[in-house]
């Protein structure tokens, strides 16, 4: 059975379930509901969440709880669309099917099913109502303290020093041929390269800085969005430094480099970026052969004066293409 958008149907309580999720790019949670409100899920008896399913033995849960919401929080490259099928852990028979038809990418969270109980039957909902504000606003709403945090690699830390600085060599004419260039072939051929950030703050306030042009948008160090870059092209160095004492501002930070004219490609500059977050350091080579002009290195997201870093690692032609992929579309 497909059920629409909204629509619900009963389900045995006495079997053990599979929501089996297909959502390329989106990061599945939980939340569980009772008469004392809602809270996000733990290591509760009865309920356990893999990377694309839900499974559920409602005979195994504590009786206090009669709602599982399960939803998804969108990342780099999250498909347009995410599929859900209820299927029976001991036959593997599917019962119900949910889909959400195409999303609105400016969303950041959506509340993909809902398993609840009304009047002593247990029912299974498509629900597939989003949250612009992600994770944030899905807690806001249900009165939920937002997750702490544990340190897992690339996983969750604490926000204290924050920076990154792009290194690159200049690219000169007996490299490549400079008709490629956006320069006469008279000219010493020297790359341009620059950092830039998406952002979108706690209040909703989102907006770009970049490292090139006047100086007018290299964003502030006191103010929004509480990170600055500064260039130094003699050098080839440009940095972002971050002011984390305004954490509890910040919210979400898109960091790329990008490429102007004067070079072939990443790999003939040996353009590098470190990434700082207190006294770890990490590197990463920006190497690819091809003049794919901008950089997307990772997001960064600051939730209660914790850092989430994933590495993104992708090449973009325009900043276009990266709003859109990234939920950034409505700034």
């Amino acid at each position: 059975m497909e059920l629409v958008k909204g629509q619900n149907t009963p389900i045995d309580a006495t079997l053990a379930w599979q929501l089996k999720v297909t959502a390329l790019g989106w990061e599945l949670g939980v939340v569980l509901g009772g008469e004392e409100g809602f809270v996000s899920l733990g290591t509760e008896p009865g309920i356990a969440l893999s990377d694309d399913a839900l499974f559920i033995n409602i005979s195994d849960i504590d009786s206090k709880i009669n709602t599982i919401v399960l939803y998804a929080l969108q990342s780099f490259s999250s498909s347009v669309a995410v599929d859900c099928c209820l299927v029976s852990s001991q036959t593997g028979i599917t019962f119900a099917v949910c889909k959400s038809g195409v999303i609105d990418m400016a969303l950041q969270a959506i509340e993909l099913v809902h398993i609840y109980k009304i009047k002593g039957q247990w029912k299974i909902k498509s629900y597939f109502q989003g949250y612009s504000g992600g994770e944030l606003d899905l807690f806001s709403s249900r009165a939920i303290s937002p997750r702490s945090k544990s340190p897992l690699g690339q996983g969750h830390t604490a926000v204290t020093t924050l920076a990154c600085s792009l290194n690159w060599r200049p690219s000169s004419t007996q490299a490549f041929s400079t008709s490629r260039a956006y320069i006469d072939s008279r000219s010493l051929s020297i790359s341009t390269l620059n950092l830039s950030c998406l952002y979108v703050l706690k209040n909703g306030q989102r907006g770009v800085i970049h490292g090139g042009g006047d100086g007018k948008n290299q964003g502030s160090d006191h103010g929004v969005p509480f990170a600055q870059i500064a260039n130094d092209y003699d050098t080839g160095r440009c940095s972002l430094v971050f002011n984390t004492k305004y954490s509890h501002k910040m919210y979400r930070y898109v960091v790329c480099a990008e490429m102007t004219e004067g070079s072939r490609c990443w790999r003939d500059v040996g353009a590098k970026l470190e990434f700082t977050n207190g006294t770890t350091a990490m590197i990463q080579g920006i190497d690819s052969p091809l003049h794919t002009p901008i950089y997307v290195y990772a997001l960064l997201e600051v939730v209660d004066g914790s850092l989430q870093v994933k590495i993104i690692d992708q090449y973009f032609t325009n900043y276009q293409e990266i709003a859109a992929v990234s939920g950034f579309s409505n700034g």
